[in-house]
C-alpha cells in the first residue's frame, strides 16, 4: 500500500490484505470517545492511527444518522457500526451524493436512517478505505443524530 501525504505525494506504506471490515480490526483494546446526540466530534487519521472508536447509546427502535466528514488533507472516510451484541450491523465508504443533495461524487461517509435493533451501547469505527492499509490522512469531523 503507500500513504499519500499532505503534498499531494505518496509514499510506500506496510504491506497486507485490506479487509474493510471491523474483523481486520482489533477495535476492542481501544479506549472509546462516548459521543453525544447532534453534537459534532473530531479526529485524525494518520500513519499511526488507523481508526478512532466511538460509542453512543441507542435504543431498539430508534432511527439515527451517522455521518463522518473529512476537514483536512487527503482523508477517504469510512464508517463501521457496531451493535451492543458485537455484529458489524453497517458500514459505509462513500455516501451517496443524491442524499446530501449534490450531483458530486463524495469520499465521506454516511449511514443514513438507521433504525437500531438493539438497545445499548453502539461502537462506531471511524476510519479511511483500506482501514489499516489505506493510504489516505487528515482530520475528520463525526456526528450521530437521532
Amino acid at each position: 500500500n503507500f500513504t499519500v501525504g499532505p503534498d499531494g505525494q505518496p509514499s510506500a506504506g506496510l504491506g497486507g490484505f485490506v479487509v474493510n471490515d471491523a474483523t481486520g480490526i482489533d477495535y476492542t483494546s481501544e479506549t472509546p470517545t462516548a459521543l453525544t446526540f447532534n453534537t459534532p466530534a473530531t479526529g485524525t487519521i494518520a500513519p499511526d492511527n488507523a481508526f478512532d472508536i466511538f460509542t453512543f447509546d441507542g435504543s431498539a427502535g430508534q432511527t439515527v444518522n451517522i455521518s463522518m466528514n473529512a476537514i483536512s488533507q487527503t482523508l477517504d472516510t469510512k464508517l463501521l457500526l457496531i451493535a451492543p451484541s458485537g455484529i458489524q450491523v453497517a458500514e459505509n465508504d462513500d455516501a451517496d451524493p443524491l442524499l446530501d443533495n449534490t450531483n458530486d461524487r463524495t469520499t465521506n461517509s454516511l449511514i443514513p436512517s438507521y433504525t437500531l435493533q438493539e438497545t445499548g451501547q453502539y461502537t462506531i469505527i471511524a476510519t479511511r478505505y483500506g482501514i489499516q492499509f489505506g493510504g489516505t490522512i487528515g482530520a475528520y469531523r463525526v456526528l450521530v443524530e437521532g
